[in-house]
C-alpha cells in the first residue's frame, strides 16, 4: 500500500489505540464524491483492521452555514449555539447523510465522528422536507430525521 495511510495505522496500534479517525489534517473528506478519496482509500480499511484498529471519518456539521435556504432559521431574537448551523430537517441534511452512509457503505470505514448539531437549534423553518408544521429542533438531539431515503440513511440522525 502506498501513501501514508500505513504509518499512522502502525503508529496507533504500537501505543495502543483502538481506532483511528481521518480529519482535517489528513487531507480527507468523506463527503465528496468522485474519482478522488475513496477509490484510493478502499485498502486502507482491511490494512488497519489487520492491525486490530476500526477505521473512520470526521464530519462537521455545526457551525458553519450551507446557504440555500437550509440553515436553521431560529426564532426572532436568538442565534445558533455556534453562530451558523445547517438543518438536518433541511433538503441539504437528507443528502448530507445520504452521502456520509454511501461513503461508509463504499469504503468499509466503520466509525463517523460526527461534530453537530446542538441541543437547542431550533429550526422553525416550514419549508423543509424534514419538518412537521411546528417549531423542531435541529438535529440528533430534537429527535427529528431527515426525509427517509430507506435503509439506515433515513435512521441515523434520531
Amino acid at each position: 500500500m502506498s501513501g501514508p495511510w500505513p504509518p499512522p495505522s502502525d503508529q496507533c496500534a504500537e501505543v495502543g489505540f483502538e481506532m483511528l479517525i481521518l480529519t482535517f489534517g489528513s487531507g480527507f473528506d468523506s463527503r465528496t464524491r468522485g474519482p478522488g478519496p475513496w477509490p484510493s482509500r478502499r485498502g486502507t480499511p482491511p490494512f488497519a483492521r489487520g492491525k486490530g484498529l476500526e477505521i473512520g471519518s470526521y464530519s462537521l456539521l455545526a457551525s458553519r452555514s450551507v446557504g440555500g435556504g437550509n440553515d436553521v432559521l431560529m426564532p426572532p431574537g436568538q442565534t445558533p449555539t455556534f453562530g451558523n448551523s445547517p438543518c438536518l430537517g433541511s433538503a441539504w441534511g437528507a443528502a448530507y447523510f445520504r452521502r456520509l452512509y454511501e461513503f461508509h457503505r463504499e469504503s468499509g470505514f466503520t466509525l463517523l465522528e460526527h461534530d453537530g448539531s446542538y441541543p437547542g437549534d431550533l429550526c422553525r423553518s416550514e419549508a423543509h422536507p424534514g419538518h412537521r408544521a411546528s417549531p423542531t429542533r435541529a438535529g440528533p438531539s430534537g429527535g427529528r430525521s431527515p426525509p427517509s431515503t430507506g435503509g439506515a440513511a433515513g435512521r441515523a440522525s434520531t
